[in-house]
């Protein structure tokens, strides 16, 4: 009876401790979700403005163009359009670093959350181990 006790209590805390693991895991991977799509939203927001400056600066530029000579126009509006590139490439490159930074930390933290987790774990099921003997002593007794 006090095997099956203790084995029972052991099943018990076993089970507790997957149940907290499991719940834990999916709270993570809904967090990470909502991150992804916070993440998209940016991004999306962040082009839409973009595609708005460069229209913005292409009308500015044609502007300025047609005030000019036609070769001066078009020296001004090639400029224009290699700046334009350069900056939404070097924009680009930026979010790229940026995300691969923040994917980097994310792994990391649920890296340490897991480790974190099996210790905790080990410890559950060591006092489990210990609360089960000194049932059965004490039962003893």
């Amino acid at each position: 009876a006090t095997k099956k006790k203790a084995e029972d209590e052991a099943f018990a805390a076993a089970a507790a401790a997957k149940k907290a693991r499991e719940e834990d895991a999916r709270r993570r991977a809904e967090d990470d979700k909502k991150a992804a799509a916070a993440a998209a939203q940016r991004r999306k927001e962040e082009e839409e403005r973009k595609k708005k400056d460069d229209a913005k600066k292409r009308e500015e530029a044609a502007k300025a163009a047609a005030a000019a000579t036609k070769k001066k126009a078009e020296d001004e509006a090639f400029a224009a359009a290699a700046a334009a590139k350069k900056a939404r490439e070097e924009d680009a490159r930026r979010r790229a670093e940026d995300d691969k930074k923040a994917a980097a930390a994310a792994a990391q933290r649920r890296k340490e959350e897991e480790e974190r987790k099996k210790k905790d774990d080990a410890k559950k099921r060591e006092e489990a181990a210990k609360a089960a003997a000194a049932a059965t002593k004490k039962k003893a007794e």
